[in-house]
């Protein structure tokens, strides 16, 4: 299979800031077995009639063009021995250089790291190993840049297994530098004007938790919010990492094996803030990984977005830490209800083995939590919360198929556009 990387879109080093040589990208690329993405929805950036190249800007519509941001410089911020990776995709018949798009949406990835699977999502899905988020990445970018964005992919991590050893507040300096190349790369064909930030799972767990406890919309607004405005929009979410524990403590099957078939979830605790053992065999005797008193509390607490009784922050995070300095903020939470199945109990399934029908990954408590916390914040434009239960967690935000065609994004991109975003 063709690594559709190697034609369309150039490696981006540290030491190179400015917009990369750039190849033209068929809408339905080599190594791409989905069929090309629809343009029925699309709408011209600043207005004129469909498939029509703005003023200013040379594209050929139904095409696009592409450039990949590989970050070896990522590895020694923060913990990790990892780089950062981030793919972009844009329509040049609306983004160009003299006429750049006002809009930006940096996707940060799920706990799998695939932004640049290059592999088909019909036979990922076919073959029961469906990668987080669900998509081959163009076919999500190229989705949202039929409606004038440009479409960026991003990961703090390029290896799954090193992105679940860390606290998610742990992510700041990585992410930092992901959000300065891309902006400074793209500066071209984005204005700055109008940003969101978007994710699913891990991808919308770090967003959160940087905002809330690292201050990134005050302390480094110039990377983390648009000149005019700016969203959050986030699937899937973690809000706080120990309601989430005691909720899938409640999972664990009827007790006979003490837990040993337990979630995967559970175990990616372990690794990400120490408390527990890889067996999934907890010392607490409340059989979560967040006892009362853990060992790396600290760590936990840090990871904590929303107040509540199963950790309370001494000092929630206040109102103005989640609206910039300047400009309107959106905020929107996305709730997914099918999934992994945390534990078959008759034994039909593995333990987090695919199941698209039955269960939950992530309960709907951590983005409507989330939700009530900045709603009613002075400096938010306008909240809002969305439930999709017949969509799976390994789907959510981007969808596939006919059966699961709007999981999310289209939804929420058009939620903005009606609140004037």
């Amino acid at each position: 299979m063709i690594d559709h990387r190697t034609l369309c879109g150039a490696a981006l080093g540290l030491a190179l800031l400015s917009l990369p040589t750039l190849a033209a990208c068929p809408a339905n690329p080599a190594g791409h077995d989905a069929a090309p993405p629809s343009r029925a929805d699309a709408r011209p950036e600043g207005g004129g009639r469909e498939g029509a190249a703005p003023q200013g800007c040379s594209g050929t519509p139904g095409t696009y063009q592409t450039a990949t941001f590989d970050l070896p410089g990522c590895n020694g911020l923060g913990p990790g021995s990892d780089g950062c990776y981030a793919r972009a995709l844009w329509d040049p018949a609306r983004c160009c250089p003299g006429r750049p798009c006002s809009k930006l949406i940096v996707y940060w990835s799920g706990g799998v790291m695939n932004c640049d699977d290059t592999t088909t999502a019909d036979r990922h899905f076919d073959a029961g190993t469906l990668p987080e988020g669900g998509y081959v990445a163009d076919t999500l970018l190229a989705q949202i840049a039929n409606r004038g964005l440009v479409a960026v992919c991003a990961e703090p991590f390029k290896d799954s297994d090193e992105a679940a050893k860390y606290p998610f507040y742990q992510e700041l300096e990585r992410s930092n530098l992901v959000m300065k190349t891309v902006r400074a790369g793209l500066s071209q064909v984005w204005s700055g004007s109008k940003l969101i930030i978007s994710g699913v799972s891990h991808g919308a767990s770090t967003p959160l938790v940087l905002v809330a406890r690292q201050r990134v919309l005050r302390e480094h607004a110039d990377l983390w919010s648009g000149h005019d405005a700016t969203a959050l929009v986030l699937f899937d979410g973690i809000s706080n990492p120990a309601s989430l524990d005691r909720w899938l403590g409640q999972k664990l099957s009827d007790g006979t094996d003490d837990g040993a078939r337990c979630d995967t979830w559970h175990k990616r605790f372990v690794q990400r803030y120490g408390d527990g053992n890889l067996a999934c065999k907890h010392a607490c005797t409340n059989k979560v990984c967040y006892c009362a008193t853990p060992a790396h509390a600290s760590d936990w607490e840090k990871d904590v977005a929303v107040s509540t009784a199963d950790l309370k922050l001494q000092a929630p995070p206040s109102c103005d830490l989640f609206s910039p300095p300047s400009g309107d903020v959106f905020y929107r939470f996305v709730s997914c209800g099918g999934g992994l199945k945390p534990c078959d109990r008759v034994g039909l399934l593995p333990c987090g083995g695919v199941d698209l029908t039955n269960s939950d990954t992530v309960p709907d408590e951590q983005q409507v939590t989330a939700y009530d916390m900045v709603k009613d914040c002075p400096g938010v434009k306008k909240a809002s919360y969305q439930s999709y239960p017949s969509c799976p967690h390994l789907l959510c935000g981007a969808g596939m198929g006919a059966n699961f065609a709007n999981c999310g994004v289209p939804d929420s991109l058009q939620w903005l556009e009606s609140q004037g975003f």
